[in-house]
């Protein structure tokens, strides 16, 4: 769903307080959509709490923050677990440490 609406939902794109967005980029299987993470503020965010669609572990795929990009080296180098937390709207969350003017990029694990 590149060039459609489908292939796009808000997480929270309101987070003027941490000066963080959050969206999914989805195909046409859902369970396989891409969460990305952004944050722009000059301060990481170590303890921040996103929702999501679905319960399991979550990878972090792509952090910009990462050495081998000049970055700070803040990245969640562990499956994050997700939480029976509701969080922007959503019956799931999970907590993420976010990269100081950096963006992540998480994918669902499908054990």
């Amino acid at each position: 769903y590149d060039f459609s609406p489908k292939g796009f939902e808000w997480i929270n794109g309101f987070d003027a307080n941490s000066s963080v967005i959050s969206f999914i980029r989805k195909g046409k299987n859902e369970e396989n959509a891409l969460i990305f993470v952004c944050n722009f503020t000059p301060s990481p965010h170590p303890r921040h709490r996103i929702g999501v669609s679905y319960f399991g572990r979550y990878n972090e795929i792509f952090n910009s923050d990462r050495h081998k990009y000049g970055g700070s080296n803040v990245i969640n180098s562990e499956a994050i677990s997700s939480d029976l937390i509701k969080w922007d709207g959503r019956e799931f969350s999970i907590e993420l440490a976010i990269p100081p003017l950096g963006m992540i990029v998480l994918k669902r694990i499908h054990d």
